[in-house]
């Protein structure tokens, strides 16, 4: 839940809003392309954490 608000509030609106400020309309999309690229990163290392720490219990 956390990740998804994150991605929402956090990449998704404010990097659509950029990029339709710069690009118009193609730059919305690319917008929403980069938060879901950006969220895949951070999600990847969010899971790798968690990962470890159940390792080491």
């Amino acid at each position: 839940m956390t990740l998804s608000l994150i991605r929402l509030f956090a990449l998704l609106v404010p990097l659509a809003w950029l990029g339709g400020e710069i690009f118009g309309v193609v730059g919305i999309f690319v917008g929403v392309a980069a938060s879901y690229l950006l969220m895949a990163g951070i999600s990847y290392l969010a899971l790798r954490t968690v990962l470890k720490r159940r390792r080491r219990a």
